[in-house]
């Protein structure tokens, strides 16, 4: 009996050609598609640090153009200029310095406020009514 289990597997094998065909394909389509899956997660990445690194090139040259701006007037005439009138102390021919003096002043006492009695105070009950059903000024009596 097991001589004829023996035969019978030999004559019949575990997967046939076609069966091993569709196993290679699947097998490759996988491999295919996770090899694209992972090109394109490491194109998005990149695209990410490209459009960061830009920024800072943005960034960059923008303070590239401060720094020139400032250069371009820290070794100008009017930088020294400016120096020399605000810090130095110094002035040209034919000016005159002038210098501000401050008086203290004391402060003036605050007014008194008027004290001013409340008309409603003066009013009778019928003159309220009177304001309040026809909105006009109430009358004097």
């Amino acid at each position: 009996m097991s001589n004829m289990n023996r035969s019978s597997f030999r004559e019949h094998p575990l997967l046939t050609l076609p069966q091993i065909i569709i196993v290679l394909l699947v097998l490759g389509i996988l491999y295919f598609t996770i090899t694209i899956n992972r090109r394109n997660q490491n194109g998005e990445l990149m695209l990410e640090e490209r459009q960061i690194v830009e920024a800072q090139v943005e960034l960059e040259s923008t303070r590239q153009v401060e720094l020139i701006i400032t250069l371009e007037y820290r070794t100008g005439d009017e930088s020294v200029e400016d120096y020399a009138r605000n810090e130095g102390g110094l002035l040209q021919n034919g000016e005159v310095r002038v210098k501000p003096e401050f008086v203290e002043a004391t402060p003036a006492p605050t007014p008194e406020p008027l004290v001013t009695r409340d008309p409603i105070l003066d009013a009778k009950p019928w003159q309220a009514w009177w304001k309040l059903l026809s909105d006009s000024p109430r009358p004097t009596q």
